[in-house]
């Protein structure tokens, strides 16, 4: 009976193991069912991550190729191949195409794989033509395929449309991407794919689904454990299906592993029996154990706890007396919480009974402001509450370290200065919202420094005063000096011109004549350097920015120069790189005292034989202003590199003997680099002892606005003109072809002189002559004037005819008159030049265009000159041109013989601006207020030997209409006339 029941109780509880085991079994193959789920979830969760990753780099570099069409532009087809190169660095890349607007393909790369392409019309292709649509009238990046490829293989394609910024199609950038290697790549990248397999795949118009590998099978089909992701891709949706390899774990195919895991369970099972008792002695041990160690790290953490709480008081201990050890310079220190508006002291003045204790509270703004009207002096006060003010301190404390208030106080009955600082008590980059809520301030004694700071203020205020007097005295002084020493200087330089042009002096004479011109105009060049240096010392030197042409100043210079270069048998280049223009806006006169003080000294001290090349160069255009770079060189006597750092110091000569050899002043260069500076340009200089010296100045000169030709009667427009260049220096040719187009007017070339005079006479036959026809004068085998000469005889001289040149056509103007030659343009060429010139031998061809220039003789001038001297060789110089002269002793008297004139008796007047009894300037008021019909008109020309530039801007305040300095050179004041008077006949 025992044995029965101990049987039945055994076979219970076997049972009940047995039933208890399949349950836990069959729950253990569903989580395990589900466990492998979850990780081909997870696993096609990542392969679906690496296609839309993948997907969205192809976009990135198929928009980058779109974005680098726009920046290279027309040049795109160059920059094509490197930009794909670089692309094609990753192997599942297998082509980079650019479709032109027309939708055609016009570039593939690389070339050997995708030539096929070449042609292809993406948006006809049945399989190609939806998506390509789609990316251009969505004007979005899509994705398409997979599908056969023109070039060969399966493969999908990446479309991003090019818009510019006007909203206009540019053609599509593509990138051909290899089916076969994008899957496998997927694989290659994934875990688990010897567990896994998995297929890519989409639905199409036809319901067909297609996986990775090709195999086409119906959605029905799919099994319902496969696990499907959907994968977004730019214009679709493209889906992903895992399962695992050999289909998914059923139960029969487990039921082995079942009973082999239920037998082993129930041996476990009577293990578990006689191991229960021993485990729960065993836990309760541990729970002990770590009940133990807990105890013990907690008291070893309040340990811990405790030392670190004592080494903070002993570093608070540490920084307060290192607080007050730097605050020793203050006599007291507060901080102030200013959104509380709460102070407190830290640190008290001993001596103030009237200060609030340490470590007492106060409300910062109303003691402050008790503390300004009780001890800060009144001139102070307004200043002072508007720093204390907590706005202002916020609002100067929000980028500043530090702030500071100087103010004279008055405490104990005397008077000191004192200053107060504030500095927020965290930086402004370190505050989370850039708001300051607490100050540390301070009040600091600074009577002594500032007493000295004063004293040396005064002491500046002081000398900057006498420096301010001694430089007017000296620039009066030099005011003075230039009226005397040019007073003088006039009659020298006046005398000598009267004596050279007499034609009783014999050639020794006129010898001695020229070099005493000549050492009167160095004087008179010294006597202009030192002005020039005052007005630059004095601030008086002004750089105007007036309208010029750059063309005749370049044309003034290179005339100058030029003819020094040939007097002393030197060889001068001048030329032009880059577009420059005819006209700017600047300073036309210290432009060019800039170029001829260099080119001047390159004359000066390059020994016969030697090369000055000057180059004119336009480095820059931008927002209406234009950089150009000047490059002056010389084969000279060079600069020893120890000389160059001082060359442009006032006084400065590498060798005292230079002086008397080359007649130098040491005034130039230093003139210069003024005059370049204050025009924002840059001066450089290289020079090598014996080789030679080079300048480069640069400028930058506002642009003026180009001017159309203007139209005559009987001109032909610039665009209906065709102008022959002759000249054997290609380069010449081709620049002159470039300028001329500038207005629009056709230019043919020839090199040779038999060259150009067969295409006159080719043209001249097929009468269709040439309007202009410009000779360059220095060529082989047959120069400018024998060509002239020769096309005059062929052709007649309806053609007017302008000869280049470099260098000063003085010695052959009476030749090239006889052969036919109508007018000279000096070399570099400018367009505005050669109309100027073109409509001047057109006017001389056609008498009827031509007014008549008035003749000065008969004209009666009145002369108003204090010096006898001076006005005797002023009558001697308008007798030269055979007009009438009445002498007035100075103002005063000009008026009264002007006003006891006729009416337009007088032709001009020439005034000396400084005379006794009444000057030039108040004698020309006078007369300009006279009342009778002549006085507004008359022209009057100022005579001064004032050459300060606002000496010639009061004179035309005044009403002069002509200013000229002291010495007056006759040609000067003979063209001044010509210009001013108008002929009343």
């Amino acid at each position: 009976m025992k044995r029965t029941s101990w049987f039945r109780s055994i076979w219970k509880f076997l049972v009940i193991e047995l039933i208890a085991a399949a349950i836990t079994l069959s729950l253990i193959a569903h989580e395990q069912i589900r466990n492998r789920l979850y990780e081909a979830e997870i696993y096609g969760s990542s392969i679906g991550s690496n296609i839309e990753l993948r997907l969205n780099q192809y976009v990135s570099i198929v928009e980058s190729l779109g974005d680098q069409y726009l920046e290279y532009g027309e040049h795109f087809a160059d920059h094509f191949p490197g930009i794909c190169e670089h692309i094609m660095q990753r192997d599942d890349i297998i082509g980079s195409l650019y479709v032109a607007p027309d939708g055609i393909i016009q570039f593939a790369y690389p070339a050997e794989v995708n030539d096929a392409t070449i042609g292809f019309e993406p948006a006809r292709d049945p399989q190609q033509g939806a998506a390509t649509r789609l990316a251009i009238e969505s004007r979005k990046t899509t994705v398409a395929g997979p599908h056969a490829l023109v070039e060969g293989g399966t493969g999908f394609i990446v479309r991003h449309p090019i818009y510019d910024e006007d909203s206009q199609f540019k053609g599509l950038a593509i990138l051909v991407m290899d089916w076969n290697r994008f899957v496998q790549r997927l694989t290659e990248e994934g875990n688990g794919q010897q567990l896994y397999n998995y297929a890519v795949w989409k639905e199409n118009n036809d319901g067909v689904i297609t996986d990775a590998d090709g195999f086409i099978f119906h959605a029905g089909d799919v099994h319902e454990r496969r696990i499907s992701i959907t994968v977004d891709a730019p214009n679709e949706t493209w889906y992903l299906t895992v399962e695992e390899v050999g289909g998914w774990s059923s139960l029969r195919q487990m039921l082995p592993w079942y009973l082999g895991t239920l037998a082993l369970l129930i041996i476990l099972t009577y293990v578990e029996l006689f191991t229960i008792r021993s485990q729960e002695n065993r836990r309760r041990m541990e729970a002990a154990e770590v009940e133990n160690r807990a105890k013990q790290q907690e008291l070893e953490e309040k340990l811990k706890l405790q030392e670190q709480l004592l080494a903070q008081k002993e570093q608070q201990k540490k920084l307060d007396s290192m607080i007050t050890a730097m605050a020793s310079d203050y006599r007291s220190v507060y901080h102030i919480d200013i959104d509380a508006n709460d102070g407190v002291c830290y640190r008290a003045d001993p001596d103030d009974a009237t200060q609030t204790p340490e470590g007492v509270h106060f409300p910062y703004h109303e003691r402050f402001l008790w503390y300004c009207d009780s001890f800060v002096d009144r001139e102070f006060q307004d200043g002072f509450r508007r720093f204390i003010d907590p706005q202002n301190v916020r609002a100067a404390l929000a980028t500043e370290n530090i702030i500071a208030y100087r103010y004279l106080a008055r405490r104990n009955g005397s008077d000191y200065y004192e200053m107060l600082r504030m500095a927020g008590v965290r930086h402004p980059g370190d505050r989370d919202d850039h708001i300051v809520h607490a100050v540390g301030l301070g009040f600091t004694v600074i009577d002594a420094e500032m007493r000295e700071s004063m004293a040396r203020s005064h002491a500046l205020r002081d000398a900057l005063a006498a420096a301010e007097e001694a430089n007017k005295a000296k620039t009066a002084f030099l005011s003075n000096m230039s009226h005397e020493i040019r007073t003088p200087m006039n009659a020298i330089i006046g005398l000598n011109n009267i004596a050279m042009h007499d034609p009783s002096v014999s050639l020794r004479v006129k010898e001695h004549l020229e070099k005493i011109d000549t050492s009167a105009h160095h004087l008179l060049g010294i006597i202009n350097d030192i002005l020039d240096m005052s007005r630059i010392e004095s601030g008086k030197l002004v750089i105007k920015n007036e309208e010029f042409s750059f063309a005749k100043a370049l044309e003034q210079v290179n005339t100058m120069i030029s003819g020094q270069c040939r007097d002393k048998g030197l060889t001068y280049i001048c030329r032009t790189v880059g577009q420059v223009e005819d006209e700017y806006i600047g300073d036309d006169m210290k432009l060019r005292q800039v170029m001829i003080n260099i080119l001047g000294n390159a004359v000066k001290f390059t020994p016969k034989g030697g090369t000055i090349t000057f180059t004119i160069q336009s480095v820059a255009r931008f927002d209406g202003k234009s950089t150009l770079r000047f490059t002056m060189s010389d084969t000279g006597i060079g600069m020893s590199r120890e000389y160059l750092p001082t060359i442009f110091d006032p006084f400065s000569q590498e060798d005292s003997s230079s002086t008397s050899k080359y007649g130098s002043t040491g005034l130039g260069m230093p003139i210069t680099k003024s005059i370049v500076e204050l025009m924002n340009g840059t001066i450089e200089v290289e020079s090598e002892k014996g080789v030679g010296t080079t300048f480069t100045v640069t400028v930058t000169l506002l642009d003026a606005e180009r001017r159309t030709v203007p139209e005559e009667d009987g001109l032909p427009h610039p665009d209906e003109m065709c102008v022959l260049v002759i000249d054997d220096d290609p380069i010449a040719c081709e620049h002159a072809q470039v300028i001329l187009g500038q207005v629009g007017i056709s230019c043919e070339q020839a090199l040779t002189g038999p060259d150009g005079l067969e295409m006159v006479r080719l043209r001249h036959a097929r009468r269709e002559p040439y309007n202009l026809i410009l000779v360059d004068w220095k060529m082989p085998e047959m120069d400018g004037v024998e060509t002239t000469r020769l096309i005059r005889q062929a052709v007649g001289y309806e053609t007017p005819i302008i000869i280049l040149t470099a260098y000063s056509w003085d010695d052959i103007t009476e030749e090239a008159k006889e052969a036919g030659v109508d007018s000279f343009v000096a070399k570099p060429l400018f367009a505005g030049t050669v109309m100027d010139e073109f409509r001047n031998a057109f006017k001389k061809k056609n008498t009827k265009l031509v007014g008549r220039s008035v003749d000065l003789r008969g004209k009666r001038i009145l002369l108003a000159e204090d010096v006898p001297v001076n006005a005797e060789i002023m009558m001697m110089v308008l007798g030269m041109r055979e007009m009438e002269a009445v002498h007035a002793e100075n103002g005063r008297v000009a008026l009264e013989t002007f006003a006891g004139s006729e009416p337009y008796y007088f032709d001009a007047i020439l005034m000396d601006m400084r005379m006794p009894e009444m000057d030039g300037l108040e004698a020309t008021k006078a007369i300009r207020a006279l009342d009778r019909p002549d006085a507004k008109t008359v022209p009057i020309i100022a005579l001064t030997a004032n050459a300060f530039d606002e000496d010639v801007q009061r004179s035309m305040q005044a009403g002069l209409n002509a200013h000229l300095s002291k010495p007056v050179e006759p040609e000067a004041l003979f063209e001044t006339l010509e210009g001013l008077i108008r002929d009343r006949s």
